[in-house]
C-alpha cells in the first residue's frame, strides 16, 4: 500500500524538480528586484 504512494510522492517531487529547475533564472531575477525595491533591514537586525 505504501507502494503506490512512494511512487506518487517520487512523481510529484520530480515535477516541483523540473518546474524549479525551469523556473530558476527568472527566481533569482525576482528575488533580485525584490531585494532592491524593499527597504533595507531594520536596525539591529543584521549585526
Amino acid at each position: 500500500m505504501s507502494t503506490p504512494v512512494l511512487a506518487r510522492s517520487t512523481r510529484l517531487t520530480r515535477q516541483a524538480f523540473h518546474f524549479r529547475h525551469d523556473v530558476g533564472r527568472d527566481t533569482a531575477d525576482h528575488m533580485v528586484v525584490v531585494r532592491v525595491v524593499l527597504p533595507p533591514p531594520f536596525p539591529g537586525h543584521r549585526e
